[in-house]
């Protein structure tokens, strides 16, 4: 397995090869089990400053370590190569699956630390590889088979399909409303049916949320937290229906400790229901949960209105 490439000679190609990585690693995962969780940036330039004094000057075969510093929240590692020298197609990729093998991808992931690979030759600029945060991320973006809460004792009535994302546990929620849940490594995704006042259909709601204002109420309401970011909001469609989304960035206190969390909702208008399609999460998931979340919004239907 090679994350680099030279035309002439093989020695060279192989200096990049996954044992060194585990070694620069190990270095840094040493770093981590001496300095703990929730690090500082005092905390990660003391983890910079010791990985550089175990490679500074090692010679793995046309490759040299040459420092590794701390950028704020960035880790660099920076190397001199000889002439020549590319990565090959799909290095990154590999970096990333090498790094989320060795247990690291997590920590980057929840530290919010980027990595940065710098290889240096003489006659031309640095070759960069920049490893966001986010990209160190478990979520898998796949979808298992559709679900179903018809006949479900808290439905009231809605016959509504879905796909999970792949992989999550789907179980029962508690409270009055929520009919079910999908959650993984303390994110979630939650299903709610509510009656509403009248029935109005479909060509009916989209005429009383044509008025901007009725839509931000309607997403400003529906804010699950004390204090939050309202992010964006908008009359979509989901199921065929209308749907009022609404992104939020919360803010909570939890026994003394702030967190930061984010949540993206659907609030469908189903004829005489209100069906809420809520996903949540970390902060620093934001990115990835959003794609995974639309993807299992964009597969709800309700199979009655077909029939």
């Amino acid at each position: 397995m090679r994350t680099c490439r030279y035309s002439s000679q093989k020695k060279y190609s192989d200096f990049y090869r996954i044992p060194y990585l585990a070694f620069v690693l190990f270095i840094i995962s040493m770093s981590i089990s001496s300095y703990g969780q929730n690090v500082t940036q005092k905390t990660i330039n003391d983890m910079a400053a010791q990985a550089n004094s175990q490679i500074k000057g090692v010679d793995v075969g046309g490759a040299t370590g040459r420092s590794v510093i701390a950028v704020g929240r960035n880790l660099m590692f920076q190397y001199d190569v000889i002439d020549g020298w590319q990565p090959y197609k799909g290095a990154k990729e590999t970096l990333i699956s090498s790094i989320k093998e060795s247990g690291l991808g997590d920590f980057y992931y929840k530290e919010s630390i980027t990595v940065t690979y710098a290889y240096h030759t003489k006659n031309r600029p640095p070759t960069l590889i920049t490893i966001k945060p986010h990209e160190f991320s478990s979520i898998i973006f796949e979808l298992d088979e559709y679900i179903s809460i018809k006949g479900h004792p808290k439905s009231k009535g809605v016959d509504l399909r879905i796909k999970p994302p792949k992989g999550w546990l789907v179980e029962e929620a508690n409270g009055p409303n929520i009919v079910k849940k999908f959650t993984y490594k303390g994110a979630t995704f939650s299903i709610t049916t509510k009656d509403s006042d009248t029935f109005v259909t479909r060509s009916g709601y989209k005429e009383r949320y044509s008025d901007e204002s009725r839509i931000k109420d309607l997403a400003e309401s529906s804010i699950p937290c004390t204090s939050g970011k309202l992010i964006d909001y908008g009359l979509v469609t989901v199921g065929l229906h209308p749907a009022v989304k609404v992104e939020v960035m919360c803010d909570e206190e939890i026994a003394g400790t702030k967190i930061t969390y984010y949540s993206i909702a659907w609030g469908i208008l189903y004829e005489d229901k209100f069906v809420l399609l809520m996903g949540m999460g970390n902060q620093t998931e934001s990115e990835e949960l959003k794609k995974l979340y639309t993807m299992v919004a964009v597969t709800t239907s309700f199979p009655e209105q077909f029939n």
